[in-house]
C-alpha cells in the first residue's frame, strides 16, 4: 500500500475544515453577523464588477480599447467612436 505525500493544499484543506468545525454550532454575536453579511455582499459585488469589466473583452475583439485602435486606420477609429456604447452592449 502506497501513501500519498501531504501537500500544502491538503494542509490548507485540513485547516479550513478545523475552522469550520469550531464555528458550526455556535451563535455569532450580532455585530459579527452583520460584518460577515456585509463582507459577503461586498464580495459578490466585486465579482460582478470584474465580470462586467472583463466579459466584453472575452470574445477576442476588444473594440473600444487602445490596443484595438492601434491596429485601425484613422477612419476606422472615428467610425468606432461614433457607435454608441454602454449598458446596452453588455
Amino acid at each position: 500500500m502506497t501513501t500519498k505525500p501531504i501537500t500544502p493544499a491538503d494542509r490548507l484543506a485540513a485547516a479550513h475544515t478545523s475552522v469550520l468545525v469550531e464555528i458550526i454550532g455556535r451563535a455569532l454575536p450580532a455585530p459579527a453577523a452583520v460584518f460577515i453579511g456585509a463582507g459577503a455582499v461586498a464580495l459578490v459585488a466585486a465579482m460582478l464588477l470584474v465580470l462586467v469589466v472583463v466579459r466584453p473583452r472575452v470574445d477576442g475583439t476588444p473594440r473600444g480599447s487602445y490596443l484595438h485602435w492601434a491596429q485601425c486606420t484613422p477612419d476606422e477609429v472615428l467610425a468606432d467612436l461614433a457607435e454608441p456604447t454602454g449598458q446596452a452592449g453588455i
